[in-house]
C-alpha cells in the first residue's frame, strides 16, 4: 500500500538523472498533447477513493508555482507541463508522441543518497479510450503503462511492478491500478486501484473545465 501511495502521489501530487528513449513511433508527432491532460493550476484539486484503503477519500489540491516552474502541490509534489510532456522534476508521466506503442525510460531515485535507484519504462498502450470511474464516464482518454524491477515480499524473488495510469482531457488522472508479476510466470495480481471521485478547479484559475462525463 505504501508503494502505491508513493506513484499515486508522483502523478496525481503532480510528487537524478532522467533519460528519455521513445521508440515505436519514432519521430512521429501526431497524438493528443500532453499539456491537454495537464489540468494543472492553483486552486485545482482532486479526490480520490483508494482500494484497499481508507474510506476517507484521499484530496489533493494545487496550492503555488515555483520559480522553476513547477506547480506544488499541498503534499510536496510537482508538476511541469512541458511542451514535449508532463514533468515531475524526476520522470515524464506523459512523453510525447502519445500514440500506442511510444516509449521512454526513467530513472528513479535510489533510496537514499549513493544507492543507485531502479529503471522505470514507461509505454503508452492505448488512446482514445472510454473510462468510468465514480467521478463519471470520460472519453478520450490514455493509458500508460510502468514497470519497475521489484521483489516479491514473501519469497525474496525477483518481480515487476506494474502500473496502469489513465488520463482523461483537462481532468488530469482518473484511475490508478497496481499490479505484481512474478517471475514464475504466473497471472498478473492486481494490489491495489485509486479511482476519481470527483474535480474541480479554482474560479480565478483559467483551467479549462473538467471534461463533461458522458452517461455510463
Amino acid at each position: 500500500m505504501a508503494r502505491l501511495r508513493r506513484f499515486s502521489l508522483a502523478v496525481v501530487l503532480l510528487s537524478s538523472a532522467l533519460s528519455c528513449v521513445t521508440t515505436g513511433a519514432g519521430t512521429d508527432t501526431r497524438g493528443p498533447r500532453a499539456a491537454d491532460y495537464a489540468a494543472v493550476d492553483v486552486g485545482n484539486s482532486w479526490t480520490y477513493a483508494i482500494s484497499p484503503g481508507p474510506d476517507i477519500p484521499s484530496v489533493v489540491r494545487i496550492v503555488s508555482r515555483d520559480d522553476q516552474g513547477f506547480y506544488v502541490d499541498d503534499r510536496g509534489g510537482r508538476l511541469a507541463p512541458r511542451s514535449d510532456g508532463l514533468y515531475d522534476g524526476t520522470r515524464f508521466l506523459l512523453k510525447e508522441p502519445l500514440v500506442a506503442g511510444a516509449t521512454w525510460m526513467a530513472i528513479a531515485p535510489g533510496p537514499r543518497p549513493g544507492v543507485p535507484g531502479q529503471n522505470e519504462h514507461y509505454r503508452v498502450v492505448a488512446t482514445g479510450l472510454d473510462i468510468t470511474v465514480p467521478a463519471g464516464a470520460f472519453r478520450d482518454c490514455i493509458e500508460i503503462e510502468a514497470t519497475t524491477p521489484t521483489r516479491d515480499p514473501q519469497t525474496g524473488k525477483p518481480a515487476t511492478l506494474v502500473m496502469s495510469w489513465f488520463w482523461a482531457p483537462h481532468t488530469g488522472m482518473v484511475r490508478l491500478q497496481q499490479a505484481v508479476r512474478l517471475s514464475d510466470g504466473s497471472p498478473l495480481q492486481p494490489t491495489a486501484t485509486m479511482e476519481l471521485v470527483s474535480f474541480s478547479t479554482s474560479p480565478s484559475s483559467g483551467s479549462p473545465a473538467p471534461s463533461p462525463p458522458t452517461t455510463p
